[in-house]
């Protein structure tokens, strides 16, 4: 099975450039949640396409 592509989010040369283009298309997200549901690939409330990992390291540099 292939894997399916993310939705793209173009990168932006400004700020501005951003803000203008989440203007255009303001229920980019909603639309992208509520295609995720009704596929069943909603993961912890987020997009399974959209999930990543992060890391936090803790200052002590111990592991918690």
């Amino acid at each position: 099975m292939a894997k399916k592509k993310a939705p793209a989010v173009p990168r932006f040369g400004s700020k501005a450039d951003e803000a203008s283009w989440w203007d255009r298309d303001p229920d980019f997200i909603a639309d992208q949640f509520e295609k995720a549901a009704k596929e069943g690939t909603l993961v912890g409330g987020v997009p399974k396409s959209q999930r990543m990992t992060i890391r936090i390291r803790h200052p002590s540099g111990q592991n918690h």
